[in-house]
């Protein structure tokens, strides 16, 4: 399956957000009415403005200047209710400033208190930030924070609640050492669907070649494997000394059409894929009729595994005659993945081919075999059992530890247990309170992009 570039959207979905609407801190008494409020916890007019200046700092990062035009914010969404894409933000900006609330209650539910070194942390970033933005000049700083409706003493504030919640999440799972591997396992079970498919795809490899367009056949320490039964040496130079390659071995040729080939070992030896620059297989597309002929293959596949789900003997030999997916060129691991059903895979890849297998599989019993049409081929896939402790397999790591957190087990696990406890704490403390009038003042269309100060 090609592989395609990570979009940076999950920025948006972070796990704390907070913000603040256009040009000026208005005036200090509006900045601190409260326009949320749970028990003693409150998002002051100002701290909500400076969020939401944050999230649409984030989502800049990911779509581009067009949070800048008001055809993005016109944009309908929903036609039932009509809901523009303003309203959506909108809505979600008050979903996350709501659930920072309830985290700030659990906060104070334990007990806890910010170290007094967290709070100094913050002072020497926001210092920082005056003598380098300001150019030393508090007042210089607050007209930059102006622009996110807010000041330094809102920045601060805003930073303590985000300084809070991330002690919150370290008291409770630490970087993951405080969960059990039966809580992993849980989620594990619940949250992972585990298969091996036959991929028959609607595009051709291409591969190394050498100057004669020949594909080039490798030994498995990477030298070229030369067939030494059937070729010859040859001694252009007559000196008694063979044609040598770059690693000292021996040439071996063969005559094609009266032009001498190399004679590679096709039998022992491998083909390597050709890369492109990003470093993912070059392919060619497949014409109609080879798309058709591909279709037939996968349906005549698929009928093989009538009548025999749960038997994964059969569908894994039919995987050496029939898979030819990227892992199956490269004899990745056994060709099992795991994939979160959490995790919208269409934002990672760029398109949905990998979601809508998940959902397809999840959808199947363990042993059962579906077959899925995407525009990369035909995919048969067979259901499996996820294993124990899946996520500390090394054949498996791929699936389970990810630079960007998107797909990484830890991350997804932590975040999911602390959306337990918010839920809980929803439960427990019921609704926010909303001032629908300050509230209304602010919106994402109208606030500055906050980038930097947070």
């Amino acid at each position: 399956m090609k592989n395609k570039a990570v979009k940076m959207i999950a920025a948006i979905l972070a796990l704390v957000m907070l913000v603040i609407p256009t040009a000026s801190c208005a005036s200090c008494s509006e900045a601190e009415q409260a326009v949320l409020t749970l028990g003693e916890n409150k998002i002051s007019y100002g701290v909500y403005s400076l969020m939401t200046s944050v999230f649409k700092g984030s989502l800049a990062a990911s779509v581009g200047s067009s949070v800048s035009k008001d055809s993005f914010w016109d944009t309908v969404v929903s036609t039932d209710p009509l809901k523009t894409q303003e309203e959506m933000y909108n809505e979600l900006m008050l979903n996350m400033a709501k659930d920072t609330l309830y985290k700030l209650a659990l906060f104070d539910e334990k007990g806890l208190s910010l170290p007094q070194s967290a709070i100094d942390a913050i002072d020497e970033e926001i210092d920082f930030w005056i003598d380098y933005d300001g150019e030393g000049s508090k007042n210089n700083f607050n007209a930059i924070l102006g622009n996110f409706g807010a000041n330094v003493d809102i920045l601060r504030e805003y930073m303590i609640m985000s300084a809070k919640i991330e002690y919150l999440v370290s008291y409770l799972y630490g970087g993951g050492e405080k969960i059990s591997d039966a809580i992993r396992q849980d989620y594990l079970e619940e949250k992972y669907v585990s298969f091996k498919q036959i991929m028959i795809p609607y595009y051709r490899y291409v591969y190394v070649t050498d100057s004669n367009g020949d594909d080039v056949y490798y030994t498995s320490d990477g030298k070229i494997a030369y067939d030494v039964e059937e070729g010859i040496p040859l001694d252009p130079d007559g000196d008694g000394t063979s044609n040598r390659d770059k690693n000292g071995d021996v040439i071996y040729y063969k005559d094609v059409n009266g032009k001498p080939h190399i004679a590679y070992d096709t039998e022992t030896g491998t083909r390597k894929l050709k890369l492109d620059q990003n470093g993912n297989p070059e392919t060619v597309d497949y014409t109609s009729a080879e798309k058709s002929a591909a279709w037939e293959r996968a349906q005549s596949v698929y009928t093989k595994m009538d009548g025999k789900n749960g038997n994964f003997h059969e569908f894994e030999s039919l995987m050496l005659v029939y898979d030819e997916s990227y892992s199956a060129e490269e004899d990745v691991g056994d060709g099992r993945m795991y994939l979160n059903t959490d995790v919208d895979y269409s934002n990672l890849y760029g398109d949905d081919t990998i979601s809508e297998i998940v959902e397809k599989v999840s959808k199947v019993d363990v042993g059962e075999v579906t077959i899925y049409e995407s525009e990369y081929g035909m995919h048969i896939v067979m259901r499996y059992g996820v294993e124990d402790k899946a996520w500390d397999n090394e054949a498996y790591a791929g699936y389970f530890v990810d630079e960007t957190g998107y797909v990484d087990f830890e991350a997804k696990l932590i975040n999911y247990l602390f959306s337990l406890e918010v839920a809980r704490a929803k439960d427990k403390y019921g609704d926010v309170t909303v001032d629908e009038e300050q509230l209304g003042k602010i919106s994402i269309r109208d606030i500055g992009i906050n980038y930097n100060f947070y």
